[in-house]
């Protein structure tokens, strides 16, 4: 069965999803006219444009679809999305991460999609990759603690830019769009208790950095250190034993595969593949994990933001 996508969102949306759609089989991308300038102007999307299917307007589009990506902001994700679920030819949805701009109005969305019966997927893409196999097939016996470490200089930091994912309120910030695909993980591990969670940030309501600790039924501790303003790009996971020793699951400049970010290509190709081909083929419900999720960010920003809940 070939399914057609139309995606929502010019950016993230077009250059990360519409090639990723374009690579799995039995699959066409149907776009609405306004977006053909942003591809034509750009290299690495233009050797697409001759598999897109162009329509007037997004309306147009949507009806002619049986699936959609959502990448937009998350303050208009859960307007856009209840919209999109009106249309009966849609059965397949992708929605970006966060869901909104917090785990309250994040739930709400999530219980009405759910209502729907339609098939869905959230962009928690660190579930579709390599060393999350690997961790998650680790042996917790042999395992004293396991440390995630992410460091990097975002986007918006290296080129100086004053937009949402700064701002924790809007949905962005260290926990809110970048720590949420380390919650993903580790609620999907079975961690589910706190042991600490701390933020900091320079600016107001503009977290850059998140260190926490978590621990789950039979499972070794697991600390999180992330940094989005680092001037150091290192992605780790390590497993450490009793006798203090560190085994490296995983360590590289990002937790990515860089050696898919060939001619442009955006380097979360691999698993956005992963995340379409799962969509598509994958029958395992995942409300019950992504309700999972929701609970352990909701009880980490409760933890780590008291004053303004």
């Amino acid at each position: 069965m070939r399914h057609a996508f139309t995606i929502i969102g010019s950016g993230f949306g077009l250059y990360g999803y519409m090639p990723a759609i374009s690579h799995t089989t039995n699959c066409n991308v149907i776009l609405p006219e306004k977006y053909r300038r942003v591809v034509e102007n750009r290299p690495e999307l233009y050797r697409y444009i001759q598999n897109i299917i162009w329509e007037s307007s997004t309306e147009r589009a949507l009806s002619r679809s049986s699936g959609v990506v959502l990448a937009v902001p998350p303050w208009i994700q859960p307007s856009i999305a209840e919209d999109v679920i009106c249309f009966n030819n849609i059965t397949h949805l992708i929605l970006e991460k966060p869901l909104a701009v917090c785990p309250h109005k994040s739930r709400l969305l999530l219980d009405k999609i759910s209502l729907t019966h339609k098939r869905f997927r959230v962009g928690y893409i660190f579930l579709y990759s390599n060393w999350y196999k690997k961790l998650k097939s680790e042996d917790h016996e042999c395992s004293y603690e396991f440390i995630i470490t992410w460091k990097f200089k975002a986007h918006h930091f290296r080129h100086n830019l004053d937009n949402w994912k700064r701002k924790h309120s809007k949905g962005g910030g260290a926990i809110r769009f970048y720590g949420i695909h380390l919650i993903a993980v580790l609620a999907s591990l079975g961690y589910s208790t706190i042991i600490k969670s701390e933020t900091y940030d320079v600016v107001f309501d503009q977290p850059t950095i998140w260190n926490a600790s978590f621990s789950g039924l039979g499972l070794p501790k697991c600390t999180i250190i992330l940094s989005t303003n680092s001037d150091v790009d290192i992605f780790s996971v390590q497993s450490s034993t009793s006798l203090n020793t560190l085994d490296n699951i995983y360590s590289d400049k990002s937790p990515f595969d860089l050696s898919r970010s060939t001619q442009g290509q955006d380097v979360r190709a691999l698993t956005l593949e992963r995340l379409i081909q799962s969509l598509l083929c994958d029958s395992n419900d995942e409300v019950p994990l992504y309700t999972a999720i929701n609970n352990l960010w909701t009880t980490i920003e409760e933890y780590s933001f008291p004053s303004t809940l």
